[in-house]
């Protein structure tokens, strides 16, 4: 079932500021990584990069304030735009927020997630249940 494995909200200094679920030490790893290496550009723009483990990485640079990023991480089976409409709305949630309160980041972060994955998983399942045929057997 396709879902999202980690998210996270990166300041300017690219430090990660709040993340849901906590623990998964690697994703944190792999995306400070990113957001250190020469190909990190700072301007506002959307991207996609595939994980050696079928893991993708999809995430937004906004600048509003000090600028931030958000990413979705989420497995290949989970479509790309559901990925892009969680980060947007991150970005709408957060907007005027203060990026060093982390304890509210968190909190945001959390219920968006937790929300997406609830309305998209039904709205997954609801789209493979219609492509379902079952036949009946009538006498």
């Amino acid at each position: 079932m396709p879902t999202i494995v980690y998210s996270c909200i990166v300041d300017s200094k690219k430090e990660i500021k709040a993340e849901f679920p906590s623990g998964q030490g690697n994703l944190r790893e792999v995306v400070s990584k990113i957001v250190n290496s020469g190909n990190f550009v700072r301007y506002a723009h959307k991207r996609s990069l595939r994980h050696k483990n079928d893991v993708i990485f999809h995430y937004a640079q906004f600048e509003e304030g000090e600028g931030f990023t958000v990413f979705c991480i989420a497995d290949k089976d989970m479509p790309y735009y559901i990925c892009y409409n969680m980060i947007d709305e991150v970005k709408k949630k957060t907007q005027g927020m203060n990026l060093s309160d982390s304890r509210t980041l968190k909190s945001t972060l959390s219920g968006i997630v937790v929300r997406f994955l609830g309305n998209n998983l039904f709205f997954i399942f609801e789209k493979l249940t219609d492509c379902l045929t079952i036949p009946f057997i009538m006498n």
